[in-house]
């Protein structure tokens, strides 16, 4: 038997299929695809076990030499370390003492990867408040993803009137100040929990 569809019923039909595999789990990841394009800071409330828990090892075994050629790196590990960069093989600390660049803190290296490795899964319990200016920096130039499970200080505080851009995707709630990045910590505080992993679609890093 031949069965002819015409051009609305084959749509109804691929629509119906569409809608099973969506219930099935099997194109979920796709409709959250496009958060990951374009440069913005995405945080997860709660915790992955895709994200990297060691940044120090996984750094270590990772990085690529040239990344501590560029200029926006070796102000990172400055302003958070202490420390100046003179090579990939040799920085200097704020005693002016030399050491291996590869001892530089985990809190700045896992500011390099986010920055250097596209869809970088990182553990923001990692990064302390003096990482918070260099994410907004750094997630104005490349998409950045972390989950997160303590009050990070961003800005002067709930009251900061002034614009932050970042995406709870917990919520998809938008930040546009300051202020709604606490909003929503407070909103969502109580509801942390692991993130599903049809919400990053991508590998795990860990």
């Amino acid at each position: 038997m031949i069965i002819l569809y015409t051009a609305n019923n084959y749509r109804e039909i691929m629509e119906e299929t569409m809608d099973k595999m969506t219930a099935f789990g099997v194109v979920e990841s796709e409709k959250y695809q496009n958060l990951f394009d374009e440069p913005i800071l995405n945080i997860w409330l709660g915790r992955s076990k895709r994200s990297v828990w060691n940044p120090d090892s996984y750094f270590n075994n990772n990085y690529i030499a040239d990344w501590f050629s560029d200029d926006l790196v070796r102000e990172m590990v400055q302003d958070v370390d202490l420390t100046e960069v003179i090579s990939y093989k040799l920085a200097y600390d704020w005693q002016g003492d030399p050491m291996n660049t590869l001892e530089i803190s985990g809190g700045v290296k896992t500011l390099i990867m986010m920055y250097k490795i596209p869809h970088f899964l990182a553990n923001g319990d990692s990064m302390g408040d003096n990482c918070a200016k260099w994410l907004e920096l750094i997630s104005k130039r490349v998409n950045c993803t972390m989950t997160l499970s303590h009050c990070m200080k961003f800005g002067a505080g709930r009251l900061d009137a002034r614009p932050f851009h970042a995406r709870f995707l917990n919520n998809m709630a938008v930040t546009k100040v300051y202020g709604d990045y606490y909003a929503n910590l407070a909103l969502l505080w109580d509801e942390q929990g692991e993130m599903p992993d049809d919400i990053y679609p991508f590998v795990g890093q860990s």
